[in-house]
């Protein structure tokens, strides 16, 4: 078992390293029109971009954690129909 996961292991690195060097960043306009989402909202976005026909990946606060937001909507709609029964 230690030797399969052993063998794994870079395979996953090389993956990462991958998806970091295709890592562009978005244009200036979109950086600045998610600069004044943020600022009116009080909050931090992230955006991530998959261009298929060049492979290449833009992002912005790519490296940072953010909720799973789409967990939460199904518990929000779930207490919503809940309290209108």
């Amino acid at each position: 078992m230690v030797k399969k996961i052993v063998k794994f292991i870079p395979v996953v690195f090389m993956l990462l390293l991958n998806s970091v060097i295709l890592a562009n960043k978005l244009p200036s306009t979109v950086i600045k029109e998610i600069n004044t989402v943020e600022k009116r909202l009080g909050a931090s976005v992230g955006v991530a971009v998959y261009d298929t026909e060049s492979n290449i990946i833009s992002e912005y606060n790519g490296d940072k954690r953010f909720p799973l937001m789409s967990t939460f909507k199904t518990l929000a709609a779930a207490n919503i129909l809940y309290k209108t029964d």
